[in-house]
């Protein structure tokens, strides 16, 4: 299936900009950049996320050991087993839930917060894994 950056058929409602598709397994791969962050503050929370090109996700885990929270995105109507490819630092390849993936600007956005007021972002949608 090829998805259409400029459409809203299949996999991530309206955060593609680029031209996107989905291979074996419902395994989206969005042509683009790599970025991970680890945020850790001085009390033990911490904060990462992963990105490809416009989408990411967050973790948030409140000390060492936390199941911790995984950001969700109440707008996506795709695939349910759909997933995004996200590289770490390490090389390595990991694919995470499409329902997960936020747009980049509120992954940013929530770096930010959490920089600012050591505190998991109010305004991302969360699930307590």
């Amino acid at each position: 299936m090829h998805i259409d950056g400029g459409g809203l058929v299949g996999i991530v409602k309206g955060f593609f900009s680029g031209s996107t598709s989905c291979g074996d397994g419902g395994r989206v791969a969005v042509h683009s950049t790599f970025e991970n962050h680890w945020l850790n503050s001085s009390d033990g929370q911490s904060l990462c996320a992963l990105i490809n090109g416009d989408l990411g996700w967050l973790m948030y885990l409140r000390y060492e050991g936390d199941s911790g929270f995984s950001s969700r995105n109440p707008d996506y109507d795709g695939p349910p087993d759909a997933e995004i490819e996200y590289v770490l630092d390490n090389g390595q390849h990991d694919f995470y839930p499409a329902s997960w993936a936020i747009p980049v600007t509120v992954v940013r956005q929530g770096l930010e917060h959490f920089r600012q007021k050591n505190e998991k972002p109010p305004f991302v949608v969360w699930n307590e894994d």
